[in-house]
């Protein structure tokens, strides 16, 4: 066994697994723009949200909490045409959190749905409902 494979063992261990929610990103903010999220009315806050996988430090606040397993949001209702960009973006990050051993979950939501941006981009949407 080499290595990483102890090391990814070990996180498994009854008592070392370290999980945190990291949901975020440009479509989280633009999810809870649409939703009313009244938090989300602070330019600072859509900001931090937006950049959260690609221009923050957030890898940096991972690894300094010993987090060594994260939650991150894939699909939030939006179409794939409209995800597809952010979907890049996430793939970047996750393979960024693969190097120092950080587990990655990934959530799709299977109600959320923006009807008009899937009527627009994915008209069969029509058949789903």
């Amino acid at each position: 066994m080499n290595k990483n494979q102890n090391e990814i063992e070990m996180i498994w261990e009854a008592g070392r697994i370290r999980f945190a929610r990291w949901d975020s990103g440009g479509l989280e903010s633009a999810k809870a723009l649409l939703s009313g999220w009244f938090y989300m009315k602070d330019p600072k806050a859509i900001k931090a949200t937006s950049d959260w996988y690609s221009g923050s430090n957030s890898l940096e606040l991972l690894l300094a909490a010993k987090i060594n397993w994260i939650w991150v949001t894939f699909s939030v209702g939006f179409s794939m045409h409209t995800e597809s960009s952010f979907h890049a973006e996430l793939k970047e990050f996750i393979t960024k959190c693969h190097e120092p051993g950080i587990t990655v979950t990934t959530y799709m939501s299977m109600v959320n749905l923006f009807i008009d941006d899937m009527r627009l981009y994915e008209p069969r949407v029509d058949n789903w409902l």
